[in-house]
């Protein structure tokens, strides 16, 4: 089915529900940390946006019903009960349906760590691991958890084995070689959280397109053909049990993208928007679900009939359709054109009107397609916009930001004065998550504290602004004037007034963020030029960083090496979206990022204690929000994993 055509939901066999979906209909976000087109819920606007994105109902925000799953090789076979629930049996069959705000063209969730393509992507891959309903790590592609050897020079090994007798969706066999390929030419490179945590730890040299790994880092001790790999650590890796899943390692055949790499291809594997990798919009995976149609409104997988754990999906089909309201969208009857059975994202303030309602299950999830423990964040780029990463990694050690404004320190800090953060949070948010008080998410427990940040005042914030050689044209009488520079030495010429601009998805609270910072930033005389853009679009402006400020939403993961160092480390100045995008360079940051990653529990508090106070202390960014993934889904859906990101639907049912 195509334009703002819904499916027509079908009886699911062994259930005299009538679950809907058009055998024909179907489509499909980006993107963690991750655009998005508006449409009629009730007309039924779908989009491009993948399984991931249904990440459950919810990639971000989404709910479990109160069944749990089974996470093993294989699922409950035909007429099984529903786990941990009464009696009630399991029914085979018919679409689950969930929204998407992404439009995000590529659907490759090991290129990108974007939010929105993992959300849309996800359920048609897998990753050696995965998280069960208890949030415990279970095997996923592997056979069992890695076999891990400290060595006596200090490096570690860990070496997984692979299920075997594993197929692609293309009918080939998933081997070591599919591994090796995923990390080398893909994971490594593009998905910015594993390369700049994982990256270090095997000695990866470069970023982006030009990330090499050493040739010993991850090897195949039974051949390409075998289903044994191992990894080879330069020092003790701890977050590698929690990054080996769906969204922070997705494993992709190498049969099918490996014309699109950067060895030996046409190096057009990690674009995320034109010219794409063929295979990037209809990809080939190893999920429960295999790619079937994408439409300009909605993404359609399928079941695959081979997937290697016996019994599941238990679904035939799986649509993500694009709804600008999915409160509105779950409340509609659920035959209607345009309903859901997830709701992704809920925003704040409707998350009430679910409560009480025993027809909707909530939860509040560790961790989105994403990544988890995230805030939301407003990057200043420290270089004049358009410098590319090449011509400022040329740049010796220490030398100066170029961008004309925020290279000031006292302007940055001005900035933050003038942001009110909390209303910002009360008014996007509402109550959903906190106002952020450190670089670090408060998640992470032993490591984060509280930092004594500028407050918000907008009397100080023109104090500072006037006093750094930005001064109001209308001596006070009308202090949203826009304020021009005095012309003094390391500003621009005088008479150049304040204005910056303000890059961030056309989609979701990052909306309402970018007109909140402009209305802020107003009453101090800074004009902001809010420009909202696709997905698609804000992935290609960040790496070429043609931006002043940018809303980012970064997720640090289940552990700050794996999603926090990026921000920080001059190394991450890249080409590769939602890294260092700031462009923030600190010989002592590096050196401190080089111990964390290494640091042992007696260590970590106080290097993390530094790294916080740094930052605070140079200002690259503005952390404004922690916040929260709430899913939603129809009680009469069960079985979802809200714990295992993507594969949410994996073991789900409905009826």
């Amino acid at each position: 089915m195509m334009g703002n055509d819904v499916p027509k939901r079908q009886t699911a066999r062994g259930s005299g529900a009538d679950r809907s979906s058009s055998a024909t209909g179907r489509r499909r976000r980006a993107p963690r940390e991750r655009g998005a087109s508006t449409i009629n819920v009730l007309v039924g606007i779908v989009v491009v946006a993948i399984v991931a994105a249904i990440v459950v109902v919810v990639a971000v925000r989404n709910n479990d019903d109160t069944t749990t799953t089974e996470n093993t090789a294989t699922g409950p076979a035909t007429g099984a009960t529903t786990p941990g629930t009464t009696t009630r049996p399991i029914v085979r069959g018919g679409t689950m349906v969930s929204s998407t705000t992404s439009t995000a063209g590529a659907l490759n969730p090991a290129t990108t760590s974007n939010g929105g393509v993992h959300t849309n992507a996800e359920a048609m891959f897998n990753g050696l691991l995965a998280f069960d309903t208890n949030d415990i790590v279970v095997p996923d592609l592997a056979a069992s958890l890695p076999t891990v050897t400290d060595n006596s020079d200090g490096t570690q090994d860990a070496v997984f084995t692979l299920r075997p007798g594993m197929k692609w969706h293309n009918g080939t066999p998933i081997t070591a070689d599919d591994v090796v390929f995923s990390f080398t030419q893909s994971l490594l490179r593009y998905h910015s959280r594993t390369a700049a945590s994982m990256g270090p730890a095997l000695g990866v040299q470069g970023a982006g397109n030009r990330a090499t790994t050493p040739p010993d880092a991850i090897t195949m001790p039974d051949g390409p053909a075998g289903l044994r790999v191992k990894f080879h650590f330069l020092f003790p890796y701890a977050p590698l049990l929690k990054q080996m899943n769906v969204t922070e390692a997705p494993i992709i055949p190498k049969n099918v993208y490996a014309h699109c790499a950067v060895d030996g291809g046409d190096s057009t594997l990690g674009n995320q928007a034109a010219p794409f990798c063929a295979e990037n919009l209809q990809p080939v995976g190893s999920g429960p679900f295999k790619w079937a149609t994408t439409t300009p409104t909605q993404i359609t997988m399928d079941k695959n009939p081979n997937y290697f754990k016996t019994n599941l999906p238990f679904l035939d089909r799986l649509v993500l359709l694009v709804t600008a309201t999915p409160d509105i969208a779950l409340q509609a009857a659920r035959e209607q054109p345009g309903s859901v059975d997830a709701g992704l994202p809920i925003p704040g303030n409707k998350v009430g009107s679910f409560k009480d309602n025993s027809s909707f299950a909530i939860e509040r999830i560790p961790r989105g397609t994403g990544g988890g423990n995230c805030i939301t964040t407003l990057a200043f780029n420290l270089w004049q916009s358009g410098e590319t990463a090449a011509v400022i990694n040329a740049k010796p050690t220490g030398a100066p930001y170029t961008h004309p404004i925020l290279s000031n320190l006292a302007v940055r800090k001005a900035i933050y004065e003038a942001f009110d953060r909390q209303s910002a949070f009360t008014n996007i948010e509402f109550g959903e998550g906190r106002a952020a008080d450190s670089p670090l998410h408060s998640a992470t427990k032993d490591l984060y504290a509280p930092q004594s940040l500028p407050a918000f005042s907008v009397t100080q914030a023109r104090a500072d602004l006037q006093a750094a050689g930005w001064l109001d044209p209308s001596n006070g009488s009308d202090p949203t004037a826009t304020r021009k520079s005095d012309g003094r030495a390391g500003l621009p010429p005088a008479g150049t007034e304040l204005k910056i601009d303000t890059l961030h998805f056309n989609t979701g609270t990052q909306v309402q963020y970018g007109l909140a910072f402009q209305a802020n930033m107003k009453q101090v005389g800074i004009a902001v030029t809010d420009r909202p853009q696709s997905n698609a679009q804000v992935q290609t402006e960040l790496g070429a960083r043609t931006y002043d400020t940018a809303f980012v939403s970064y997720c640090a993961g289940d552990d700050p090496v794996v999603g926090t160092r990026r921000q920080y480390v001059s190394s991450q100045i890249s080409t590769t979206p939602f890294t260092n995008v700031s462009g923030y360079r600190n010989a002592r940051m590096d050196d401190l990022w080089k111990q964390a990653i290494q640091a042992n529990a007696s260590t970590a508090k106080s290097v993390y204690g530094e790294i916080q106070k740094l930052a605070v202390a140079d200002l690259p960014q503005i952390w404004v929000t922690e916040t929260l993934n709430v899913r939603v889904s129809r009680s009469i859906c069960h079985d979802l994993n809200n714990k295992n990101t993507g594969l949410f639907a994996e073991t789900a049912w409905c009826g």
